[in-house]
């Protein structure tokens, strides 16, 4: 009988620079060589454990859990054999991440071994870790652990280390290699971690896959290591069960967590509705049940629990996605829409089919949402909450920038590469980038340009770093130590190690705080008509909100920029060729402009129809209660859900689980044609003709994936009618509330610009009367300090104490006052905040003449006359876009030189059908591919009169694509195309206009 052995211990790429592969391709290469083992032992933690217990379990091998912790030379594996261990593991693997952190060293404490706990087995590999073997509890099996490279002078070394601590020998080949390229892929990403040239890497020995007879053959030498690894592996390891959903508890039993609910929910009904109507009860009573059912009756608390504490701080909460379907979500004042009104169902939210919790995503503002994950952890205890970690893998450009590097291309040379390739993958840019304008320039016949994209293809997708989700947190009921490592985190509170798709395997709920911009200006809007004692309760109206004169003025033409959700240059053209008119026609809106429905023709079909009712098609019979109101155009994800029940008799929950199964990147052929088979099938037993249910299947199939759910549409629309309102009735307040709160879709300069259409001027910052913020007196906004580059808080603070005391005398009172730093002066001169005291160069001769020394170069004489001499407004503007990074002095238009016979954006209609000249600033820029797999491009530029669009149909773009890369102000040439009354430039030529001379 053929001795074999099983391999010890797997880097996969989760080791950032000591291995390349995915459990998944592991597993396989395993199986193809007949093992039985799959070990996962990354570098300092669990990342990829989940991946690896499933790998296993698809290929038919046994998971074998650990980590290794490195020393200066060799280091430690360690493997659970109970929870207990496990969760000790877990917490070593913490305090190490956190040694990271705060030291220089990549090194492990040994020391840390001190804490395991229960029984596991520990691998030493090298002297090191040979000596420090004894702090592992005696209650672990230890060995010596010999890879298959180690060479027999460096065993008889080791050995009476190993004897002295009676260590068993252990034959343990450490995997690092599957595929032809494994290497070489391994080396440049080993190069990337290093920050070195992939010449310079020294790429440890051994690590290839081989059949376990063959790996044992290598240990002919030391027959003993064989024997121990049959030991090693004669044991039963563990780590987190998969499927088991583990909740946190509000209260001490699930009785008195479902009488609270039920509490809740009906306090919560009196509180919308004044009365509770049977309707409403039985909807609340179904929907309870189903939670009940579930066990999902601890969630809906905890979020209870964070909306409610939120509201008592002075927070606006508002819930997105499918919550808004549950009338239970409502009650809890988890959104703020009312179901029942706008008939959503619950199903879409909570399917009883699925067993997974539902997603419930609550928005916060930006500048609060801090203080509530601070609430959870003093609430529930710093061990049971984190926030969840993504995994940031190489996209095409950031392959191609960091393969360069390790290459030994110049950066200049690597720029060429980033700017051309947009977002496309490495192996897409290989294959298309003769064919792109911005790629004419590079070196296609290159064979070192060949190299660069052959082997950042190969790194491509390999994940570099762990990052923060959006907004996900989890609370643990047992301790995050039950699950997985934590680790530190850009906030002051740690992350998970595992993602938020390997958590909801091991059982937490992930519950979404996100952080949203325009809760940020809102909030600001509602504290300023607080400080006026003006809220009005049209706010909480959104019928009448929408039916308001001036947000129906602002809606049907589209005067929406800086409004969440609806400012983008595709929804406020939308908005205008719908000429929409209420809070129903917002949310289609909202939903309609998707890709799923755009590109399948029903967006043109549905504005056609919205328009002009003469062309809506007779709808089949068994979908007009469902696609009345959106002429018979499927533009929900709830209108898939009811379609497939009405034409297919699928119930609720089964049609929602078809519209999850169309959706996402799993979805495969062969699923998708089984899918298929069962609507038709159930669509011809009830009576549905073969075209017609082939006309609806194409319908949901275009857009089931990509089209918006109702509910998710409705809550923002009612925030977006919210900020429309006040936008319009204090539109003074709205934008420096946009400011103040970093702008949204477009670059500060368009809001800057936009308000001035609005009436309303701008004042440079000034440390006479300038805030941290944006401040507003009447019409007139003045920027604030925090504007100005490089001016840190601290000094906007002492400025604002120190003026309090006493006004500013002159320069040199308000330098030795405040103490600014060189940089911090440079941007208050330059963005004119000390203009009161003189020009910049005159404001630097007399800070070096009253205290020479260190801010500025050493004068040779007095001032010259230039130095005194009042700057232009435009010199001004020029100072402004450096410190500010917008100007406000001025339109920044007024810095080019336009050609005469330009026509403007407010004159557009005039000319529809003719050939014009346009010119103006590039606000925003999509590329879109065309049907026909080419590439095209849409521009939203701004001229004095307003904004207006371009089209680079792909023979355009392909020529001129190239100049309109890196944004500026361009003049476009072409022919003016209406469509419903809504004006779009078709270019012809695009160039760039030149800015004036100083």
């Amino acid at each position: 009988m053929k001795k074999t052995i099983s391999c010890g211990a797997f880097f996969s790429a989760f080791s950032f620079g000591e291995g390349v592969l995915s459990p998944e391709k592991l597993a396989e290469g395993l199986e193809k060589n007949g093992h039985l083992v799959l070990p996962i032992t990354d570098c300092g933690g669990f990342w990829g454990l989940v991946d690896a217990i499933k790998a296993a379990k698809k290929h038919g091998l046994r998971i074998v859990p650990g980590i290794f912790f490195p020393l200066s030379e060799g280091g430690i594996f360690l493997y659970p054999g109970n929870e207990t261990a496990y969760r000790s593991i877990c917490r070593v693997a913490s305090s190490f991440q956190y040694f990271l952190k705060n030291s220089p060293k990549v090194f492990f404490p040994i020391e840390l071994l001190e804490a395991l706990e229960g029984v596991g087995r520990a691998v030493a590999i090298g002297e090191m870790a040979l000596k420090g073997i004894p702090k592992v509890p005696s209650s672990w099996k230890s060995f010596w652990g010999i890879p298959e490279h180690l060479s027999l002078s460096a065993a008889k070394k080791l050995a009476p280390i190993a004897r002295q601590f009676q260590l068993t020998p252990l034959a343990f080949p450490i995997l690092r290699y599957v595929r032809p390229g494994d290497e070489v892929a391994l080396k440049i990403l080993k190069g990337v971690h290093e920050n070195q040239l992939a010449s310079k890497v020294n790429l440890p020995s051994g690590g290839k896959l081989f059949p376990p007879e063959v790996l044992a053959a290598s240990f002919s030498w030391f027959p003993e290591t064989i024997e121990g690894n049959r030991r090693f592996f004669d044991f039963t390891f563990w780590h987190p069960p998969l499927g088991t959903w583990h909740m946190p508890e509000i209260c001490r039993n699930s009785e008195l967590s479902r009488r609270r609910l039920w509490f809740l929910a009906e306090d919560g009904a009196r509180r919308r509705y004044g009365k509770i109507t049977p309707l409403i009860l039985n909807r609340l009573k179904s929907e309870f049940n189903i939670i009940i059912e579930k066990n999902f009756t601890d969630y809906f608390l905890v979020v209870q629990e964070i909306v409610e504490e939120s509201e008592r701080r002075g927070h606006r909460v508002l819930g997105r996605g499918s919550a808004a379907n549950s009338l239970i979500s409502y009650c809890l004042r988890f959104t703020h829409v009312d179901p029942i009104k706008y008939g959503l169902f619950f199903e879409r939210f909570l399917n009883p089919e699925r067993s997974s919790p539902p997603d419930i995503d609550l928005d916060f503002s930006w500048k609060v949402r801090d203080e509530i994950y601070d609430f959870l952890r003093t609430r529930w205890g710093e061990e049971k909450v984190a926030l969840i970690s993504t995994q940031v893998k190489l996209g095409g450009r950031g392959a191609i920038r960091e393969t360069g590097k390790v290459l030994g291309f110049t950066s200049e040379e690597i720029t060429r590469f980033t700017r051309a390739i947009g977002h496309l993958s490495a192996r897409e840019f290989l294959i298309e980038a003769k064919n792109r304008p911005e790629c004419k320039f590079l070196p296609h016949n290159s064979a070192e340009y060949r190299k660069l994209l052959y082997a950042a293809a190969r790194i491509e997708g390999l994940p570099t770093h762990f990052s923060l989700h959006a907004g996900g947190i989890v609370i643990a009921p047992q301790g995050i130590d039950r699950f997985c490592p934590i680790q530190p985190s850009s906030k002051p509170i740690p992350m998970t190690q595992m993602d938020m798709y390997a958590l909801e395997e091991v059982g937490l709920v992930k519950i979404d705080l996100l952080s949203q911009r325009s809760l940020g200006v809102f909030s600001d809007l509602f504290s300023h008509l607080k400080s006026t004692k003006n809220i009005p309760p049209i706010l909480d109206n959104v019928e009448e909100l929408a039916s308001a004169p001036p947000v129906l003025e602002a809606l049907e033409k589209g005067d929406t920029m800086g409004v969440f959700y609806i400012e983008s240059p595709g929804m406020r053209s939308l908005l205008k060729k719908l000429r929409c008119r209420s809070f129903s026609e917002l949310t289609a809106a909202s939903s309609v402009i998707r890709p799923g429905v755009a590109e399948s023709g029903m967006m043109q079909a549905y504005i056609s129809r919205h328009r002009d009712p003469s062309t809506i098609p007779q709808i089949h019979p068994l979908l007009e209660s469902i696609l009345g109101e959106t002429y018979g155009v499927m533009i929900y994800q709830e209108d898939v859900i009811k379609t497939a029940g009405a034409i297919a008799g699928f119930s609720l929950g089964e049609a929602d689980l078809l519209r999850r199964a169309m959706s996402g990147k799993s979805r495969g052929e062969s699923e998708m044609a089984q899918t298929r088979d069962r609507f038709l099938l159930g669509a011809f037993n009830r009576g549905v003709d073969q075209e017609s249910a082939n006309e609806i299947w194409r319908q949901i199939q275009s857009f089931s994936g990509y089209a918006f759910c109702k509910a998710h549409s409705a809550s923002y629309a009612v925030l977006s009618l919210q900020l429309l309102w006040l936008k319009k009735l204090y539109p003074a307040h709205f934008f420096a509330a946009v400011l103040n709160n970093r702008g949204g879709f477009y670059h500060r300069q368009a809001y800057v610009n936009e308000a001035r259409r609005h009436g309303i001027e701008f004042d440079p910052p000034d440390v006479h009367t300038s805030e941290i913020d944006c401040t507003v007196n009447s019409s007139r906004i003045q920027i604030g300090f925090s504007f100005i580059q490089g001016v840190s808080e601290n000094l906007s603070k002492r400025i604002s104490s120190e003026r309090k005391i006493s006004s500013f005398k002159d320069l040199i009172d308000f330098v030795s006052r405040v103490s600014p730093k060189e940089n911090e002066l440079e941007g208050l001169l330059n963005s004119g905040a000390l203009r009161k005291f003189g020009p910049p160069a005159a404001c630097r001769w007399t800070i070096k003449l009253s205290n020479p020394g260190t801010l500025f170069p050493e004068p040779t004489s007095e001032p010259p006359p230039t130095a005194k001499k009042t700057l232009s407004t435009l010199d001004w503007a020029r100072l402004e876009l450096n410190s500010l990074g917008m100007i406000i002095s001025l339109n920044p238009l007024d810095l080019y030189n336009f050609p005469q016979a330009t026509i403007r954006s407010n004159e557009m209609l005039k000319f529809s059908g003719k050939n014009v000249r346009m010119g103006g600033l590039l606000i925003a820029a999509k590329t879109v591919i065309t049907k026909k797999q080419r590439r095209m491009k849409f521009l939203s530029l701004e001229d004095y009169g307003g904004t207006f669009e371009v089209t680079m149909f792909p023979p355009v773009w392909k020529k001129f694509g190239h100049i309109v890369g890196d944004g500026g102000v361009f003049l476009a040439e072409g022919r003016i195309d209406c469509d419903w009354d809504v004006p779009t430039l078709i270019a012809s030529e695009i160039r760039r206009i030149p800015e004036l001379k100083k």
